[in-house]
């Protein structure tokens, strides 16, 4: 099981994160990106599911919702998530994407984040 990723933000497939790093740094930024001073309140997922945008989704978000969203994040951390990522990235419609891609791993070869 993840050390750092706690369970309100584990994949279904949490035992995996051991083994598969970029898994878990999948699931541990998703954790950072939800987690405020007050814990789990008006997150990311709860805007998402929100038509208005308010970030208070009805019905309220249930644990089947968050396993299922923490899942997919874990998955775009797998081999085959990155695949389905790269494939985007390779289509025609993201050009722009890739240019900004490109831009962002050159800035970050010169700095420490891109020594690590």
């Amino acid at each position: 099981m993840a050390k750092k990723v706690t369970k309100e933000f584990q994949g279904a497939n949490a035992h995996r994160y051991a083994r598969e790093p970029l898994e878990l740094a999948f699931a541990e930024e998703w954790q950072h990106r939800n987690t405020g001073p007050m814990g789990r309140v008006r997150t990311n997922l709860d805007y998402l599911m929100d038509p208005d945008n308010r970030g208070e989704p009805n019905p309220p978000l249930s644990e089947r919702d968050w396993l299922v969203a923490n899942t997919v994040i874990q998955w775009l951390g797998s081999h085959v998530g990155q695949g389905f990522i790269r494939d985007v990235l390779l289509s025609s419609n993201a050009k722009h994407s890739r240019d900004f891609l490109t831009d962002l791993f050159r800035e970050a070869e010169k700095t420490s984040w891109g020594n690590k």
